[in-house]
């Protein structure tokens, strides 16, 4: 199990005993896509997403960490607003293989009772999301988990 996993499980774990049902994780394992963009993939990942989206429909936001092209990224996913913002260490312009997957799985979880604000899919914000940037090429990970202690921890705290 990638250590982001189990840092998703712990930071899970804080957020229940800071009473903060605001939040839910997607596994980054289960997001994957290739850079060939495998239909097996693809799906898997859509199939994925949509049960997340409609099992935590309730929930405001749904964080993934997401890796691409060996660079991890944090998507967070704000569900009253059907927003997904792409918090990036680096920075750049970059095609996100999940925009696809999303749109689908967006679709489908409409109908399940998923708010949406009168959008037809989510809409995605990237490169104009403030966040610590990386200096090195090789920690993006530690953002990413610098990033989901800020979102998750920093919040419930204000809450509880």
């Amino acid at each position: 199990m990638p250590i982001l996993e189990i840092f998703l499980k712990y930071i899970g774990t804080l957020c229940n005993e800071l009473k903060d049902d605001t939040f839910a994780f997607m596994l980054p394992s289960r997001l994957a896509i290739s850079h060939n963009r495998n239909y097996d993939q693809i799906q898997e990942a859509t199939e994925y997403m949509t049960d997340m989206l409609v099992a935590n429909k309730s929930k405001r936001f749904i964080l993934a960490p997401y890796i691409q092209d060996d660079h991890w990224m944090l998507l967070l996913f704000c569900l009253y607003e059907s927003v997904i913002y792409v918090f990036d260490s680096l920075r750049k312009e970059r095609k996100i293989r999940l925009t696809t997957p999303a749109r689908t799985a967006f679709k489908l979880y409409v109908p399940e009772g998923g708010l949406r604000n009168n959008r037809k899919e989510f809409l995605w914000h990237h490169t104009e999301v403030q966040c610590p940037q990386q200096e090195g090429g090789t920690e993006c990970g530690f953002y990413v988990m610098r990033m989901l202690m800020i979102r998750c921890v920093c919040h419930g705290s204000q809450n509880g």
